[in-house]
């Protein structure tokens, strides 16, 4: 869309605002403001609505900048096959093209409009005469450039726009018109609303429109956008409303088609690289894809990374198949050959470029960066020679793969060391040294430890440089100097929590090839901050007047403060009742740790039941004003189960809440490699029911995991009692058929999955949706281990399976599975993104099976993904879903 410099137009309208008398001209919706072919004498500045730029079919236009293929800068004539060019709002402006394009200032004589300029909506208009303009401009020059700069970029947009009608997909060219319509109505002005995930266009053009300007017919669109309703990235609203609810999904296909220059290679790279930092590995798996299938399938820089998104995601044998398909295994004279000629050329504008493997054409660069993409391309060179033996190791120590350890190791030490002996780089040769320990070759391992040690720089420059001194140290036996070395590399700026916990895991995989006492050191010295776990005891008013409630605060304040601290609590995750929760929240944020809320119920729920009833006499409102602050604050918020549920359940949902919370912080802490802990404020009296702090701490006990405890006086504990906790929260499995439901109904799926279930059946739910069976099980590690069996033993039986596990409240106060809140839970939505054959779970059974001791399956992050379905009430897209594969013990 087209971007406009908020300086330049200030100073169009200074300028404007200038003339003897300054014109407003209001357009309605529908009229023309000016006509292809008529005299231009006047730009127009926009400070309301929405204009439409447009051309007649088959019409041509001369291109005074950006040069054509084939055809010299300033001589470029292009037939126009699209009428929609595009739409300009509040903030820009029209007519400046003709202005530029100028054939004689002195006498003032301009081309014919080039493009029909008609509001869309209501529109208020500035006009500045040329005229005007022309007088102003001398003794303004970087007015002038700015103009010019912006006429360069308009007129490269159309370039891109008509190629984009002529080469790419169809729903990159609707994705585009869609986002830029979107952008120039967005009442900031021709901005991409990053920050913004819902954008509703109040009078969007008919679809007949939108297909001219697609350059498609009518039906194409429709089934198009239909298609994409389905997926929650728009909706279609009240009279000629269209609702973008998901613009970061909408844009991210509309830039797939943006790829005309360096800087859109660029760009698309750190978007792919901004969701792998956020742990978004099936995302950036899915963008990497897209990218390398319809733009970029020569760029080595794209395809490295949809090879490292798919093992993060869990789909080892997938990045396999990855790394063969674009050649990353093929010897390394091949391989570098192959990296730089698509390193210099990603390039693809249309069928020759596809056809061609000619780097002649590769992107010109400035003298000043070659530099940056010399050292940029050397440590690519790096990555990519190496992948094949990165995806080794990790599958040497991924669960099930132990009695095949030895020969990933041997492959992953091959390559690693080939490397290493072409390079030298010290990332090969760290790694090429430990595979050979791990191989219980010592003297091979000491021998490349040695050389690697020697060549790293005087003048440690980063942290991986730091951690691999420190690695080759304990390889070489010096486990003093080992740890010194990580203690330095921990205090490097760029010591990352991801590039410690990356570095911890590679440390304990060391066992058993360096000294214990060498490896735990090493670990001590190179700390991460810590998740806790929390739960304590309410306040209550009616039992706590103003001044006792603030004097319990203030000493439980001073506690908190120093236990936190020593604890190194770089995450917390808990509810917010009044008292406790909300006093140890406060100080985590005080402390500028990460707060994780969860709530059992709905807010306005969870208020009543535990956040008004600690209201001092004549004091209302006193812990909603504080629950409502750490809300704000906090860096996530869970609710447990948002349907309604009765007083014989709210002890089972509180008590659910809290092991949901403390296994979020089970799971931080594997991703972070190191270990939880717990911290309570408890009166060390018995437990009065299942929800409270004395059966938490019961729940945290069984983990093993360290636990903390602060004394508090002012709960009146009851008599206690030996609590059996009956819960109506069980395991779900839910089962569909995919790619192709198409034959495939819910009695066939049913049938295949009691074929592979035998008489082992669990409890059986209601189809949910479609073609999908819930299966309701007892126990977590049950639950694991049927879904795995049904990923294994479903395509035998004609059935492509997408299975995901979820936990919640599946039984009714009965004790039977229930349909409505199996409909509920978030297993049940579809996932799109989750590609059939692989067993996902849900945060919330992830989190649950932590908890379990009989669990002992392992679950690799994914990253959040998409669901396909809407909220019912509001028709608005649900929030994407944090999911994690399910892997064997």
């Amino acid at each position: 869309m087209l971007q406009f410099e908020s300086d330049l137009i200030k100073a169009l309208r200074t300028i404007q605002e200038q003339q003897a008398r300054p014109l407003k001209l209001p357009k309605k919706a529908g009229s023309m403001v000016y006509s292809s072919g008529e005299a231009s004498d006047k730009l127009f500045l926009i400070t309301s609505g929405v204009v439409e730029l447009s051309r007649p079919l088959d019409d041509e236009m001369p291109l005074t900048s950006g040069p054509m293929r084939g055809q010299p800068r300033g001589q470029a004539r292009v037939k126009v096959k699209v009428t929609k060019l595009g739409w300009v709002g509040p903030g820009g402006m029209v007519g400046e093209l003709e202005f530029h394009a100028r054939r004689d200032a002195q006498r003032q004589i301009y081309p014919k409009r080039y493009f029909n300029a008609r509001a869309i909506t209501d529109v208020q208009l500035l006009e500045l005469p040329y005229t005007r303009l022309l007088e102003a401009l001398p003794g303004q020059p970087i007015v002038e450039e700015q103009l010019r700069r912006h006429v360069v970029s308009w007129l490269d947009h159309m370039a891109e726009t008509i190629g984009a009608a002529r080469f790419q997909p169809m729903q990159v060219r609707l994705a585009r018109v869609l986002r830029d319509l979107a952008i120039a109505s967005a009442p900031s002005g021709p901005v991409a609303p990053t920050n913004r995930a819902v954008i509703a266009l109040e009078s969007c053009p008919p679809q007949d429109e939108i297909a001219i300007a697609v350059g498609e017919e009518r039906e194409t669109i429709s089934r198009q956008m239909k298609q994409w309703e389905r997926s929650g990235i728009l909706r279609n609203g009240e009279r000629q409303m269209l609702i973008i609810t998901d613009f970061q999904r909408l844009s991210e296909i509309a830039q797939l088609g943006e790829a005309t220059r360096r800087q859109g290679h660029d760009d698309s790279r750190m978007r792919i690289d901004t969701l792998l930092d956020r742990g978004d590995n099936y995302r950036a798996r899915n963008l990497a894809l897209q990218l390398v299938e319809r733009t970029y399938p020569r760029s080595p820089e794209i395809q490295h990374r949809a090879c490292i998104a798919c093992a993060r995601a869990g789909g080892a044998e997938e990045a396999m198949r990855l790394v063969v398909r674009f050649g990353f295994d093929a010897d390394l004279a091949t391989l570098w050959k192959t990296v730089g000629k698509g390193f210099a050329n990603p390039l693809v504008r249309g069928a020759r470029d596809r056809e061609e493997d000619d780097s002649s054409e590769a992107w010109e660069d400035d003298q000043s960066i070659l530099a940056e993409r010399k050292k940029r391309l050397d440590q690519l060179i790096e990555d990519i020679s190496v992948l094949a033996g990165r995806l080794a190791k990790d599958a040497a120590f991924a669960p099930g793969t132990k009695s095949n350890r030895q020969a990933f190791l041997r492959r992953a030490h091959q390559r690693y060391n080939e490397v290493y002996e072409s390079t030298g780089r010290p990332f090969s040769g760290i790694n090429a040294a430990a595979m050979a320990a791990l191989l219980g070759d010592a003297s091979e391992a000491t021998r490349i430890a040695g050389l690697v040690q020697a060549r790293l720089p005087p003048k440690i420059e980063n942290y991986w440089q730091a951690a691999t001194r420190a690695e080759a140290s304990a390889l070489l036996g010096f486990a003093q100097q080992a740890q010194l070395n990580m203690a330095a590399a921990a205090k490097m700026e760029d010591a990352t929590p991801g590039r410690r916990a990356s570095t911890r895991r590679q440390l304990t995989r060391l066992k058993g090839a360096v000294a214990q006492e060498c490896l735990d050191a090493m670990l001590e010295a190179l700390p991460v901050e810590v998740p806790i776990a929390y739960s304590g005891h309410m306040m209550l008013g009616d039992r706590m007047d103003k001044t006792a409630q603030a004097s319990a605060a203030f000493n439980l304040g001073e506690k908190l403060k120093v236990k936190l601290a020593e604890a190194r609590v770089g995450s917390a995750y808990g509810a917010l009742a009044a008292g406790s929760d909300i006093l140890i929240a406060e100080e985590v944020l005080r402390q500028r740790a990460s707060l994780h809320v969860v709530l059992p119920t709905r807010p306005a729920e969870f208020v009543v039941a535990s956040v008004n009833p600690g209201d001092p006499p004549g004091e209302p409102g006193h812990w909603r004003r504080r629950f409502d602050h750490c809300l704000a604050q906090a860096a996530s918020v869970t609710i447990l189960h948002e349907g309604a549920v009765g007083l014989t359940e709210r002890d089972a949902v509180f008590q659910a809440g809290f092991r949901f919370a403390a296994g979020l912080a089970l799971l931080q802490a594997e991703e972070l490699v190191t270990r939880a802990s717990m911290l309570a404020v408890y009166d060390g009296g018995p437990a009065n029911n299942i929800a409270g702090t004395a059966m938490a701490l019961r729940t945290w006990e069984a983990t093993g995991e360290a636990l903390h405890v602060l004394d508090c006086d002012w709960r009146q504990a009851g008599k206690g009692s030996d609590i059996v906790a009956k819960t109506p929260f069980r395991p779900v499995i839910f089962v569909w058929s995919e790619p192709d439901r198409v034959g495939k109904g819910a009695g066939q799926i049913r049938k295949a999955v009691e074929g592979v279930m035998g008489s082992d059946r669990p409890l059986l739910g209601k189809q949910t949706q479609d073609a999908v069976v819930a299966l309701v099980c007892e126990g977590m590690a049950e639950a694991a281990d049927l879904a795995i069996r049904l990923a294994q033993d479903l395509p035998n039986r004609g059935v492509t399976p997408r299975i995901i596990c979820d936990f919640g409240l599946a039984l009714d106060p009965n004790g039977q599975p229930s349909q409505a809140r199996i409909a509920q839970m978030r297993g049940c939505k579809e996932m799109p993104e989750i590609p059939p054959g692989q067993v996902a779970a849900t945060e919330g059974f992830a989190a649950e099976a932590c908890l379990e001791k009989h669990c002992n399956h392992s679950f690799q992050p994914m990253g959040r993904v998409a669901v396909a379905a809407k909220d019912k009430a509001s028709g608005m897209p649900l929030p994407s879903v944090r999911m994690f594969q399910v892997l064997p013990p």
